[in-house]
């Protein structure tokens, strides 16, 4: 796992520097200087624009992971690939400008019975997609090329950072809340630009047209996987995407305010589970072509284990302290009602953690399909649940569906991967990991608390971190966890 140990170590480091930032932004400068409606309409803006995008990019990201590595050739400019997966979104977008502006009237109409604030701004979602698909597109292209910590950078702290900047010029009154939402824009439109100039500096912008390699068979297997791809994709975007709109057109702008500020704490768990499946995803990818199943289980399992650990660490951790958090939260409050949010998307995202790179596995492997036809039924399944519970629970609605769709779709897969291709991700580690955080949990609780909520956070995680990583170490539950903490203390003996 060295490669995917180094870059997903790196990654991780610009990855929480990014929820740092993320958390003043979110937790601090948007309820601070933002209204619960106005943090609802980004929020719903940025949805909108990622259940949009697969329409633009047309399944390129999954082609860029998967056919990568029977191109890469840079002394022959890597055959004309990525000038290939930049053309074909174009394609999205006049697609998707059509679609988009036939059923505009349908929208507006939609959102208008409940939300305000949203119809004045729904045109401006066509340009952010646009600008979103194609700074995906090449943030994927990059990590096809085992370079995701730039990348990352863009992604985790330019663009945190930069909303704090519009936000709190926003907030002093020097632009109005349309040019908020233009700036928005203008922050992603700056990531591109970033990013192409990266590829360069690595040597990789080729935008030269080459099609020798580009014969009739090998296009129409690309397409075929394209297609599958993109409507599993979409349907993938749909699940996560989903609540939030539909919170905006069932509720109101500020119960999505809400849901945002707890949705985000949720969140924080998966970081490192993005970090280790992009990197994991363009090796197996590569192992997938040389046909070595073996690689791909030995990466199925330790990847588990190793997010499973971080995962409940971090969500012990959070849920041990969850009410001393809202009250540092400005205006907490108001958003201590998405406390339950946090437990339900905190747990989701745990689930994801724990099986891994399931869904790597299957879209770079042979029985891709699986996706097309089983994705559809998760997004009508996530629709219909969030139908159901939201009128019911509203945000808390919201989060119980997003937990129980995930889980069903990865136990879905699990599935599918043991009984088609003989791997699964367990152990009997799992159990252990599991039986020591709950222990760590409930000893937390015993704690006795102070009057200040930072320190009983501080005090909290302390305590979770010491008891839990000790007992990680001394029950060699994850090799590669020990391996890390020792390469570490060994780095700081050195200073």
């Amino acid at each position: 796992m060295g490669v995917i140990q180094r870059q997903g170590i790196k990654e991780s480091i610009v990855a929480y520097i990014g929820v740092l930032v993320g958390a003043i932004s979110v937790l601090y400068v948007q309820p601070n200087f933002l209204e619960p409606a106005e943090i609802g309409l980004i929020k719903t803006i940025i949805s909108a624009a990622s259940i949009l995008m697969p329409f633009i990019l047309l399944g390129t990201t999954a082609i860029s992971v998967k056919y990568f590595p029977y191109f890469e050739d840079k002394a022959q400019q890597n055959n004309g690939f990525l000038f290939f997966i930049l053309t074909v979104p174009m394609l999205g977008t006049l697609f998707v400008s059509l679609l988009f502006f036939i059923f505009y009237p349908n929208i507006l109409q939609y959102y208008s019975n409940k939300s305000s604030l949203i119809t004045p701004y729904l045109l401006y979602v066509f340009p952010i997609t646009v600008v979103m698909s194609y700074f995906t597109l090449l943030l994927v292209f990059c990590r096809s090329l085992l370079r995701i910590v730039i990348p990352s950078f863009f992604q985790n702290i330019v663009l945190k950072g930069g909303l704090i900047i519009v936000i709190l010029l926003y907030a002093f009154q020097w632009l109005s809340l349309k040019q908020l939402v233009w700036s928005i824009l203008g922050l992603y439109a700056f990531m591109l630009v970033g990013l192409i100039i990266y590829v360069y500096i690595l040597g990789h912008l080729f935008l030269k047209p080459n099609f020798k390699k580009f014969t009739k068979p090998l296009l129409k297997e690309i397409g075929t996987y394209a297609f599958y791809v993109f409507l599993a994709g979409f349907a993938g975007i749909l699940v996560l995407q989903i609540d939030v709109l539909m919170l905006s057109a069932l509720k109101d702008d500020a119960s999505v305010g809400i849901y945002t500020i707890a949705l985000y704490i949720g969140t924080v768990i998966e970081i490192p589970r993005r970090s280790l499946n992009n990197i994991s995803a363009p090796i197996v990818a590569a192992a997938w072509k040389d046909n070595n199943t073996a690689k791909i289980a030995d990466l199925y399992q330790r990847t588990s284990i190793l997010q499973f650990i971080v995962g409940l660490y971090l969500l012990a951790c959070i849920w041990a302290s969850i009410d001393d958090l809202f009250q540092l939260i400005p205006n907490g409050e108001l958003y201590a009602v998405g406390k339950y949010v946090v437990l339900f998307i905190g747990l989701a995202k745990v689930v994801d953690m724990l099986t891994s790179i399931n869904n790597e596995i299957i879209i770079n492997s042979a029985y891709y399909r699986f996706n097309f036809y089983a994705m559809p039924l998760l997004a009508v399944l996530t629709i219909l649940t969030n139908l159901l519970f939201i009128p019911k629970w509203g945000i808390v609605g919201a989060a119980v569906a997003s937990l129980a769709a995930l889980t069903i779709f990865n136990v879905a897969k699990l599935v599918f991967i043991y009984w088609k291709m003989n791997m699964q991700p367990f152990s009997i580690a799992t159990l252990k990991v599991l039986i020591i955080t709950i222990l760590t949990f409930v000893s937390s609780l015993f704690l006795p608390l102070t009057e200040n909520a930072l320190l009983n956070i501080i005090l909290r995680s302390i305590f979770i971190s010491f008891v839990m990583i000790s007992a990680v170490i001394i029950s060699k539950v994850s090799p590669d966890f020990n391996d890390f903490l020792q390469k570490m203390i060994q780095k700081i003996k050195l200073k």
